[in-house]
């Protein structure tokens, strides 16, 4: 039924409510259904924008591209433990890292990285500390292979250091990398001062790292001696004489290339990689769980593995073929698991110069602003006849100055300065103190630039210099005095006997650190049991002193001289070290379980008693040498 005074079939919804007009007329609105419709309709190009996006989500949900998945730089890697190559510098034998200041702000380093497996993502990441002075610029800077790679500005104060510096490919293809981290800084200020230290202190500590991501375990002897650390742990499954033999001679090796020694009878599986295995592959097995790769039965040097870690091992006695065969370059061509090498010569140095070239002297061109010094390390038994140098020629190329700019050199052996003089383009012949040297030596060249004029309009600029290959240790004819006189005799055919009865592990400890000291770089002397015989030739003997020797034991306790003048209470551990008395050779007696001494400088004393805690040198007729016999300042 309708509502009174409305038209039937109309609802009140349909209704058009006309508002009063100022003019008075009335216009009626659109509908309100209309002005829905327009609302709710969307741009055609909208549709197209939504298409697209799920184009692209399906593409990247389905195809993954790599920008999307691969890790940013310097995460880690995503492998396990034994496709991971890692060399902390720590492991490279700087247990402190490395230091880099305003007076050495540069180190240099060398690492074989493995080039069996493919490698992949190589990089080195810089952990540590700067120190920078407020009003100081300072870059840090690293050089693979010579090659500048990488700088970057360092903010002043005390910051944290994390840097990942990536290692170009064709750099390090040959597995050899030689790395320098070094700073470039100067003072910002305005101030006149003839201090020019940047003011900057880095340190690079010990977990910096060079590292790789490896396609497979490592598995030829090459790329498992490139995975040895500064710190090498030998396992001795099998102490029988040849086994003796070899593990010292590798040993003795192993230290004149430059890593520390240190021999076990047990080992952890999880021991990591630095480890070389001695003895034959049924007692590896049994010890250790070792497992060849391969087959083979008259092989030397054979790769295996201890569960996913691979292990080297030298598997037959050989002490001299094995030892050179892993210490020296011939190592590049085991590129198997095994080798089955018959023979290897090496050179040695003769003459009656040795070039500083030789003994790894840096004879690059440097830059030089203040002052740059060359060091060069020695041994009397590695030089020819174990001859004690008598003087150093020294020959530089220098650089074109103004009339007012000289150069001076100044000459340190074993911390004391020997000469120092002004350097011209002739060669320079320095005179090399007798005392002064020890069984090892350290001599160091400083070039220190020096001019007339000064104040704060001379500019510092930087010149270039290089040692030239002419300089050389000139050789003498001092035969020396206590222990450097023995560096002579040890030269040449020499042996060692062991006294048997001790721990072979605890003797290899002790003793084979004083074998590396006395034997020249390139043979090795016949080592074996003492058969109780004459002794014939020059040697190291191990077991108790000869009536010759300075130093005696009596009821376990140490005297020497007559009356004693000396005469101390038994001690638990330690070792002497003396000279034989009259003998050519060198007497090692082992107390107890020293562990791994530290040796100290053998020089002109003839004895040298060394325990964990430190060690002293005895002297004449049995008198403890002090260096210093005054009494110390108090406060």
């Amino acid at each position: 039924m309708a509502d009174d005074g409305k038209p039937e079939g109309r609802s009140r919804d349909d209704e058009t409510t006309t508002p009063p007009s100022d003019k008075g007329d009335a216009q009626p609105l659109p509908k309100v259904e209309h002005t829905t419709r327009r609302l709710l309709r969307v741009p055609r190009s909208a549709w197209w924008v939504l298409a697209a996006a799920g184009v692209l989500l399906l593409v990247f949900g389905l195809l993954r591209p790599q920008f999307f998945t691969r890790p940013p730089a310097g995460a880690p890697y995503q492998v396990p433990p034994e496709r991971h190559f890692a060399k902390t510098f720590g492991a490279l034998g700087h247990a402190d890292g490395v230091w880099l200041t305003s007076d050495n702000p540069s180190a240099t380093f060398n690492v074989t990285l493995p080039v069996d497996v493919g490698r992949s993502k190589d990089r080195i990441r810089l952990a540590g500390t700067a120190q920078i002075a407020e009003d100081s610029t300072v870059f840090l800077q690293v050089l693979m292979d010579g090659q500048q790679v990488f700088e970057r500005e360092l903010p002043s104060g005390n910051r944290v250091l994390d840097q990942v510096v990536e290692i170009p490919p064709a750099i390090a293809a040959d597995g050899e990398l030689r790395v320098t981290t070094r700073f470039r800084g100067i003072l910002s200020h305005p101030r006149c001062s003839p201090e020019q230290a940047a003011g900057a202190i880095i340190n690079l500590n010990q977990h910096s790292v060079i590292e790789a991501e490896l396609a497979q375990p490592l598995h030829t002897v090459r790329d498992v001696a490139a995975a040895l650390d500064h710190h090498v742990t030998v396992l001795v499954a099998d102490a029988a004489p040849e086994w003796f033999a070899t593990a010292t001679a590798l040993g003795v090796a192993l230290i004149r290339a430059g890593h520390e020694v240190q021999y076990v009878s047990e080992i952890a599986e999880d021991a990591g990689p630095s480890v070389i295995m001695l003895g034959p592959p049924e007692s590896l097995a049994d010890k250790t769980g070792w497992t060849p790769a391969g087959n083979g039965q008259d092989e030397i040097i054979r790769v295996g593995t201890v569960g996913a870690t691979p292990r080297l091992a030298v598997v037959t006695p050989e002490p001299e073929l094995a030892s050179r065969f892993l210490t020296t370059p011939v190592l590049v061509t085991a590129d198997g698991v095994a080798d089955l090498s018959e023979a290897i010569g090496t050179t040695r140095l003769d003459g009656d110069q040795v070039a500083l070239e030789a003994l790894g002297t840096d004879m690059s061109e440097i830059t030089l602003t203040e002052n740059r010094s060359w060091r060069a390390d020695y041994s009397l038994a590695d030089m020819p006849g174990g001859r004690i140098p008598r003087a150093l020629r020294v020959e530089m190329r220098l650089p074109a100055t103004p009339p007012d700019l000289s150069w001076i050199l100044t000459t340190n052996l074993n911390g004391q300065m020997v000469d120092s003089r002004r350097l011209t383009a002739e060669p320079a012949v320095v005179p090399l103190p007798q005392q002064a040297h020890l069984m090892d030596n350290q001599l160091t060249m400083t070039v220190q630039r020096d001019r007339d004029l000064g104040g704060c309009d001379v500019r510092v600029t930087p010149y270039p210099m290089q040692l030239l290959p002419g300089s050389s240790l000139q050789l003498g004819d001092d035969p020396g005095a206590g222990f450097t006189a023995l560096a002579r005799p040890l030269t040449g055919d020499a042996e060692v006997r062991v006294v048997p009865g001790a721990d072979p592990v605890v003797l290899l400890n002790a003793i084979v650190g004083v074998v590396a000291e006395f034997s020249p770089w390139g043979r090795f002397p016949d080592i074996r049991p003492d058969p109780g015989t004459p002794l014939d030739r020059p040697f190291i003997l191990v077991g108790g002193p000869l009536r010759s020797s300075l130093l005696q034991f009596e009821d376990s306790g140490l005297i020497a001289g007559t009356g004693p003048v000396l005469d101390l209470t038994p001690f638990q551990d330690g070792l002497v070290v003396q000279c034989a008395g009259g003998l050519p050779g060198v007497v090692v007696s082992v107390i107890g379980d020293p562990g791994r001494p530290v040796l100290g400088s053998f020089g002109r004393e003839c004895a040298q008693v060394i325990t964990p805690a430190g060690s002293f040198a005895v002297v004449g007729g049995g008198e403890v040498l002090v260096a210093t016999p005054v009494r110390k300042a108090s406060g």
